[in-house]
């Protein structure tokens, strides 16, 4: 039986828990080379594990091409954007995500959005702010 989705998503967590950002490439040619469709879940890893890599143009650019494919965003790959925007420090981007983005695609920040966005306001904005 030939790999599936499911096959390839728990690869990726595996791979994306281990911290092994490297060996996303391979497999990804793998999944692509056995014509697996990629899932909403597999973009959302993916784009995770390069945030969490520090490689924030790949995962912008997993997270526009799972757009361009149709997958709808949703909380889960906002916070992700989010959580690129706040490691880049770049509050600009991340409060127009928050406040005018996700509202248009209504879609409501949950317990994790929130806290992402009051982290970066404090640590990035009040900080430099207040000194």
């Amino acid at each position: 039986m030939p790999p599936n989705v499911i096959t390839y998503n728990t690869l990726f967590k595996l791979l994306h828990d281990a911290g092994r950002t490297e060996q996303l490439p391979r497999l990804l040619d793998e999944m692509r080379s056995h014509d697996v469709a990629f899932s909403e879940y597999t973009y959302g890893i993916l784009a995770h594990s390069y945030v969490r890599a520090r490689q924030y143009d790949l995962a912008m650019q997993t997270l526009h091409e799972a757009e361009t494919r149709g997958v709808r965003p949703n909380v889960e790959l906002c916070n992700i954007k989010l959580m690129a925007y706040r490691a880049q420090r770049n509050t600009t981007k991340l409060r127009q995500l928050f406040f005018i983005d996700m509202p248009r695609a209504n879609i409501t920040p949950d317990a994790y959005s929130w806290s992402i966005l009051l982290t970066a306001s404090f640590k990035y904005e009040c900080v430099t702010q207040c000194h």
